[in-house]
């Protein structure tokens, strides 16, 4: 993965300016500047940020804490119509299960997890578009230049907005489906030191044309999971955030904002900051659950806890009498304050981005199995390294929320996935390959060449490669021919095994063929590595 780029730094360490746009990204050289568009916030809104500095963990701090009650009051009730309380929808709704359709994804871009942040995207890649909140356009621009630099190739736009958090699972727009099939958000309050980061769901409402409803509840988006038909899950902590009321009251606003018929909460874990149940389950079909699992011999306290809201979750069954279905799937030794969570992943229609660690590897073989047991076939089961953010007490899940758009298609499962377009028969002079068989060592670079001796038009080609490695993630593969470089793979797929594909590549056409044509292969970690046993060029 490439450095972070200078005027990323720059704006990291600066002043942040206020702007706004949203536009697509693409594979195609893209304008110097954003597309011009409507900012997030609306004139006026001057809600200033909170004066912490550096990487806000996913829970809420001591500190925060402190500074709202020095403060003695909460700015958000200046502005009733962004923070306010609204009336639940007429006629109730029903919460979106994320396996369900995915119109988009919010994300919010820290420089600091650039690496990370791009590999995630890339996994999504075309599954559903990416928006991305920064902090203006110049930002903006960095972080496109940064993915294309990356070889991210997926549909992204920018929210321009000055920001605290990029836990866009907890406070993002929850999806529900209105009673007459359209989609709208609910904004929960969210933590009041990140006031405006609490603000953004109703904002990206307006922008996007979608109703609002913000019922009066603090929670996070990682403390909600639902299967799609009113059977809701969360843990204890949501009573706790919410001591001043009722847990019947809160069971109220459940049924009438996320059409919650039954709302089961669950343990939280002992010593893990957030307590949110994103961290130890996960909702893969209406009825099936992956709930996670401890060694009794690692951590004993959390091992019974979770066992005891695995056989709750057992034991019950849907409102047409089936049994709700429960896959354990392994958790790592935990090493407090890290909670390292295979189920902190996220659905994105038929992309599945699951979290590895690469500290810890133990159980990342068979935690993939549990995902691929609790899946159809058609879907990509995706691993991404997510070792840097877990350290601030999440992965994936907590770092994106998905929403639905406009009308709901009622959640039809994903089409099948349609197969990569046939290339092109190439004649066997238009062929080259070469079989190196050579060691790929960490920290370093590989190198081989491929000479072409015909001229004319580079043109259309495809490249081959046939790599053996236990963790892909570690590398970055560039075809250098002239003074064109293309990035055929750049840190994705996590610690997923063997790149062996074909890569369709027209960044050469304009070019004379002949000369060398140089494959370097990066390997940027320790402890996994592999071979370039063959690789080869064919054009058409």
């Amino acid at each position: 993965m490439p450095s972070l780029p200078t005027r990323l730094v720059a704006l990291l360490a600066g002043g942040l300016a206020l702007g706004g746009c949203a536009f697509d990204d693409s594979a195609e050289p893209q304008p110097t500047a954003p597309e011009a568009a409507a900012p997030l916030a609306p004139e006026g809104f001057d809600v200033p940020v909170s004066q912490h500095q550096g990487l806000r963990p996913a829970w809420e701090t001591d500190a925060e804490k402190r500074r709202v009650k020095d403060d003695g009051f909460d700015v958000r009730g200046t502005y009733q119509d962004i923070y306010g309380y609204t009336a639940a929808p007429n006629g109730g709704a029903r919460a979106l299960a994320e396996f369900e359709q995915t119109d988009g994804v919010l994300m919010a871009w820290e420089g600091d997890l650039s690496p990370f942040l791009a590999d995630v995207v890339g996994a999504i890649g075309d599954a559903a578009p990416v928006y991305i909140v920064t902090p203006d356009v110049g930002y903006s621009e960095a972080v496109r230049d940064y993915l294309r630099d990356a070889g991210v190739r997926a549909d992204v736009r920018f929210y321009e907005f000055q920001h605290e958090a990029f836990w866009t699972r907890d406070y993002g727009p929850q999806p529900i489906e209105l009673r007459d099939g359209r989609a709208a958000f609910v904004d929960a309050a969210y933590y009041p030191d990140r006031r405006r980061d609490d603000a953004i769901p109703t904002l990206m409402s307006r922008s996007l044309d979608t109703p609002v409803f913000r019922p009066e509840m603090a929670t996070e988006g990682g403390n909600f999971m639902t299967n799609g038909e009113g059977l809701c899950v969360v843990t204890e902590w949501l009573l706790e955030e919410n001591a001043w009321t009722s847990r019947p009251a809160l069971e109220r606003i459940k049924r009438d904002y996320y059409g919650c018929a039954r709302l089961e909460v669950l343990e939280r874990l002992e010593g893990e900051g957030t307590g949110h149940v994103d961290m130890f389950a996960k909702f893969t079909t209406r009825d099936t659950v992956l709930v996670g699992t401890y060694d009794r011999r690692v951590d004993p306290t959390n091992a019974a806890i979770l066992d005891r809201n695995a056989e709750r979750l057992a034991a019950m069954t849907l409102a047409d009498g089936t049994p709700l279905r429960v896959i354990r799937i392994p958790m790592p030794r935990p090493t407090y304050p890290v909670y390292r969570s295979y189920t902190n992943a996220v659905i994105v229609n038929d992309v599945v981005v699951v979290p590895t660690y690469r500290t810890d590897r133990t159980f990342e073989a068979q935690a993939l199995a549990a995902y691929r047991e609790a899946f159809p076939p058609n879907y990509r089961i995706v691993p991404v390294d997510s070792e840097d953010p877990i350290q601030l007490g999440g992965a994936i899940h907590c770092t994106t929320m998905g929403f639905a758009l406009g009308a709901i298609d009622g959640g039809a499962p994903p089409p099948e996935i349609e197969p990569e377009p046939e290339v092109e028969p190439v004649d066997a002079a238009n062929a080259y390959t070469a079989a190196p068989d050579i060691d790929i060592l960490d920290n370093r670079a590989t190198i081989a060449t491929i000479t072409v001796d015909a001229e004319g038009d580079a043109g259309d080609l495809t490249v081959d490669l046939d790599i053996a490695h236990t963790y892909i993630g570690d590398l970055r593969v560039t075809l250098t021919h002239g003074d064109v470089e293309v990035v055929l793979h750049g840190n994705a797929g996590g610690g997923a095994d063997d790149l062996v594909r074909s890569y369709a590549v027209s960044a050469f056409r304009g070019l004379d063929r002949q000369g060398e044509w140089v494959l370097r292969v990066e390997d940027s970690a320790d402890a996994d590595q592999g071979r370039l046993r063959a690789w080869g060029l064919a054009f058409r």
